[in-house]
């Protein structure tokens, strides 16, 4: 009897509760062949392990909405994305079945090759492109030739009909795995990086070649000072990681209802549709790190040099609890990397300069704490907005500006209080 995932799921159920189990809940995810996902599965939990029910493949998918069609073993292993994802675990003979007849030995050797040609594969799912990079990624594993010539020659147009949530899903987990460098190297060299991280249709910037190489050596920067340093971050370390590939675009704009916009909120929100919170905090630490990194290159110019507290003060309060991310983001344009014509083959360069990036965040560090200023962002006003107004007779925009000025003045003046505050703000009326 061919029945699909959710039918075998209620069936589960059904026996589940004649044993007198609770009855489990069951998700699933539709079909949705224009997204590249032909089949329906439905999962549920079973001695607290998720497990997922799907019918086998067939060589061709349904073509009616409602209509199952159920391919054999052979059908399913050869439609699968990976052969070391094409092995079946028989409970009847406890054996592993491996159908495309390498998928053991590719496992073993530690080689990411497909069942079948793999124009044929990634034509069948586009997506599965950039999900074969993630498992490179994820388990340090070697691609097959086919693979990173299918990729670099077809990649582009085959991504370009896959949705963004997708493609923006894939970046995500790579980013979240041991070795995300090895599947953004990957990009770069194959052409992919602007169909990934597509511009808006009303610019004229592209992210190719030589800026995509720019942005890759940030990438690798950020890698190798976390690598040598294991800094702690307030921020997921997938988000400091894009940041620092996008750093490069961090003054390309573009115009949309008649205001100019980050180009990198455009290609987080659209381009990718990662979530508003990611989108601006890696838009806040694009907009901010080259302001660490010009006082960072001021001490390195002047070993005298001494951080000004208002500036770094209200650079503080913008970047809030994240402020440490962005100076760690910062000292990594101190680090060094060769950028050249990368060949999928060819190894990064070794890191240059990671013991001054890592002496200047220390020493900027030190001053911002010797000053008293690393909870700065944390600063409320002695003189509130409604009491401003009410002191100065002021209005609208005018309050915000005297609050800035307030702000600006505590920074200065930290040993002063609410009398002092008020003295001079009334200074301001005058």
């Amino acid at each position: 009897m061919n029945v699909g995932g959710v039918e075998f799921t209620d069936a589960i159920n059904e026996f589940l509760v004649e044993s007198g189990e609770e009855k489990r809940n069951v998700g699933v995810i539709k079909a949705n062949p224009e997204a590249g996902k032909h089949l329906e599965v439905a999962s549920l939990k079973l001695f607290d392990i998720f497990v997922d029910f799907v019918n086998l493949r067939a060589s061709k998918y349904a073509t009616k909405g409602n209509e199952l069609v159920v391919g054999n073993p052979m059908e399913d292993a050869s439609h699968r994305d990976l052969t070391i994802n094409s092995l079946f675990y028989n409970i009847n003979t406890d054996t592993v079945e491996d159908y495309t007849g390498t998928g053991i030995d590719d496992l073993e050797k530690k080689i990411l090759r497909t069942p079948i040609p793999a124009i044929d594969t990634f034509t069948d799912d586009p997506c599965r492109i950039l999900r074969t990079l993630r498992f490179a990624s994820r388990y340090n594993f070697s691609m097959d030739k086919d693979i990173l010539n299918v990729a670099r020659h077809h990649g582009s147009e085959l991504l370009a009909v896959t949705v963004a949530e997708r493609i923006g899903s894939e970046i995500e987990e790579t980013l979240k795995t041991p070795n995300p460098e090895i599947a953004f190297r990957h990009i770069v060299s194959s052409g992919l990086t602007s169909i990934i991280f597509k511009m808006p249709s009303n610019t004229t910037y592209t992210i190719d070649n030589p800026l995509s190489l720019l942005c890759l050596n940030h990438f690798q920067s950020v890698l190798s000072l976390q690598r040598q340093y294991k800094e702690a971050f307030v921020a997921p370390f997938s988000t400091i990681l894009l940041s620092a590939f996008l750093l490069p675009l961090a003054t390309f704009t573009y115009t949309q209802k008649q205001k100019e916009l980050p180009v990198i909120s455009f290609i987080l929100g659209e381009s990718l549709k990662m979530t508003k919170k990611s989108t601006d905090l890696t838009v806040l630490f694009t907009n901010n790190v080259e302001k660490w990194h010009k006082i960072m290159l001021a001490r390195k110019m002047d070993p005298h040099f001494r951080i000004d507290r208002v500036e770094v003060g209200l650079l503080i309060r913008t970047l809030g609890e994240h402020w440490k991310d962005a100076l760690f983001l910062a000292s990594s344009l101190f680090v060094e990397m060769d950028v050249f014509d990368i060949k999928p083959s060819s190894s990064p360069s070794t890191p240059r300069g990671l013991e001054e990036a890592r002496t200047l965040y220390q020493k900027i560090l030190k001053q911002v704490e010797e000053e008293g200023l690393e909870n700065v962002w944390q600063l409320r006003h002695i003189v509130k907005g409604d009491e401003v107004a009410k002191k100065l007779g002021v209005k609208g925009p005018r309050i915000s500006d005297v609050l800035h000025k307030e702000i600006c003045w505590q920074i200065a003046n930290p040993t002063l209080g609410l009398t002092e505050c008020m003295e001079w703000l009334l200074q301001l009326k005058d």
